[in-house]
């Protein structure tokens, strides 16, 4: 495949040469590329020629253009899955290396946070990475601060489309949720064991009617079809930057970003939770993701919970 890239014919003496394998291969290897969606010419005396792709975010569609130094050390590619969260647990239990990306084209229990089930059909972006940061529990929200950034940053560059960040974990455009992190720690008191950042991105995908007021697709906003895997290419690289930067506890610099993609300061909101609602005014998210409210009773931090503004 990646010989064929290079947009001429190719002779099957030369793939069966470059490849060390019989000519008798080289076919069925065609064969086998033109059934995953490749479209893939042949000439009589000319050879094979690479026509064009098709829009899956495969291994080898996705690792071949870039360059990382964590994120994509491993990289798995499903049709379908019932979770890609729930299937990156069993590569955990496998010790798979750090920044392990498990894809699927579609999901068939997707789900968000509390256990709200993520409308995952074929076109849109489904995935989650395996991670094993060496930083204190209560900082592990500054990850999913981190992904966001880079989630919506790769959005801005390719698609001139500017998201904003609802906290603690949503991509919105226009007010509409594009994109949604779920976040699942093992940790103890004073340690990770391991993290699993699952994301939701709405791409080039079908919207069911019951979430059409409340959610939107890259495809919707920006009046076409999206290329997801020039898309994800840049996810994945601004993934592995900021994840570097919590490597490197740079976290300031994470906060600020975020700030740069959020519009909550100033904002009065009622944040529900499991056990009551407060409302108040937002005059901070420190490093560690908390929301600081100025309440009636004075000012509290937020650690979780839904929250609205009013």
């Amino acid at each position: 495949l990646e010989i064929l890239r290079e947009k001429r014919y190719v002779s099957g003496e030369k793939l069966a040469k470059e490849l060390g394998v019989s000519r008798s291969a080289v076919w069925k290897h065609i064969n086998n590329l033109r059934e995953q969606g490749y479209n893939i010419e042949s000439r009589k005396g000319r050879g094979y020629k690479l026509v064009s792709h098709p829009d899956y975010p495969t291994r080898e569609e996705i690792l071949s253009r870039i360059k990382t130094n964590i994120i994509g050390r491993g990289y798995y590619y499903y049709p379908i899955l019932d979770s890609t969260n729930t299937h990156a647990k069993t590569f955990v239990e496998k010790k798979s290396l750090e920044g392990t990306i498990i894809v699927a084209e579609e999901q068939k229990h997707g789900r968000g946070r509390k256990s709200r089930n993520w409308f995952s059909p074929p076109n849109g972006l489904w995935f989650s990475i395996i991670l094993y940061p060496r930083i204190p529990p209560d900082y592990s929200m500054i990850i999913t601060m981190a992904f966001s950034v880079a989630i919506a940053e790769a959005i801005e560059e390719l698609l001139e489309i500017k998201p904003r960040i609802k906290w603690p974990n949503d991509l919105l455009i226009n007010n509409k949720k594009v994109c949604g992190i779920l976040t699942e720690i093992d940790a103890e008191l004073d340690e990770i064991h391991h993290l699993i950042v699952g994301v939701g991105l709405n791409v080039n995908n079908d919207l069911d009617d019951s979430i059409r007021d409340i959610a939107t697709s890259l495809k919707l906003e920006y009046g076409k079809p999206i290329s997801r895997i020039l898309l994800f290419q840049r996810i994945i690289e601004k993934l592995d930057y900021y994840y570097q930067r919590v490597i490197d506890k740079d976290y300031d610099l994470i906060r600020e970003k975020w700030f740069q993609y959020s519009n909550i300061l100033g904002k009065d909101i009622k944040v529900s939770m499991e056990d009551k609602t407060i409302y108040g005014r937002v005059v901070d998210v420190d490093t560690k993701g908390r929301l600081h409210l100025i309440t009636e009773g004075g000012k509290i931090e937020v650690i979780a919970g839904d929250i609205e503004y009013i």
